[in-house]
């Protein structure tokens, strides 16, 4: 299916850590699901939270019956994985896509290289594979930024870049930070229109809460219009249905400004 127009996306961890719920009880404002995560030489899925296999894939399937995008999110914090290897990178992908089957790829490599030409290598193959509705999307945090922007823009030059998210969390991150970073890269050049917001719920400096998280979203919106839309960090943890039910819509729709 093609990438959404608007994303209200959500990360759905499949390590079984007694708070992963089901992949069926992701709320309904949701429209793309990352997989978190594919790892490892050859790659594979990490696993499949608190169910089976045949459990996830027949929840995956009714997900993508009602229209939500089923993406496989590559790496994470500490996944390893060997993207020099490419046959056997797209080869754990197409396996993947075998059993869900899958919309896209969304890259979130933060340990060991993260190689521009291998990673435009492999999503380019797998858009020839898939065809042109593929997603690919990437997920920087704040340390690997420089490294990502320039596969962004190699990629939306390619015409296959769906989406770039920073992710604003596990760091201070203001509006007004978040902001400069949004401007950073329409002037590195990835339009607006595939940019996104990465969120994570959570009391602190370090991350927003849901009514920040709503606030900002809208701040960032009457700025930056079309924004594509954002993301949260992950399906598991407090907050979650309160965020897609305050915050979902105002990714999907137009903030107006205040009368």
């Amino acid at each position: 299916m093609p990438y959404p127009e608007r994303v209200t996306a959500i990360y759905h961890m499949l390590w079984n850590n007694g708070t992963t719920p089901r992949l069926s009880d992701i709320p309904p404002e949701v429209n793309v699901v990352n997989l978190a995560f594919a790892q490892g030489d050859p790659l594979r899925l990490v696993g499949y939270g608190a169910q089976s296999e045949a459990e996830y894939v027949a929840d995956a399937r009714a997900l993508r019956a009602r229209g939500v995008r089923i993406v496989a999110s590559i790496g994470g914090a500490k996944g390893h994985t060997n993207v020099s290897n490419r046959e056997g990178v797209i080869d754990g992908l197409m396996a993947i896509n075998a059993t869900l089957p899958l919309d896209g790829i969304d890259w979130d490599i933060e340990q060991g290289d993260i190689s521009h030409d291998d990673i435009v290598a492999i999503s380019l193959r797998m858009k020839q594979l898939r065809g042109p509705d593929f997603a690919i999307t990437l997920a920087p945090n704040g340390s690997n930024l420089y490294e990502y922007l320039p596969i962004a823009r190699t990629l939306h030059q390619a015409g296959a870049l769906s989406m770039y998210g920073q992710q604003f969390y596990d760091a201070p991150v203001s509006v007004d930070a978040a902001k400069r970073r949004i401007a950073e890269a329409i002037a590195f050049g990835i339009p607006e229109s595939k940019i996104a917001v990465g969120m994570m719920i959570a009391d602190g400096p370090r991350h927003w809460t849901v009514e920040q998280s709503e606030a900002n979203t809208e701040a960032l919106k009457r700025e930056f219009p079309d924004l594509r839309g954002g993301y949260l960090w992950e399906a598991g943890r407090a907050g979650t249905q309160d965020w897609a039910e305050r915050v979902g819509p105002r990714l999907l729709d137009e903030v107006k400004e205040p009368a």
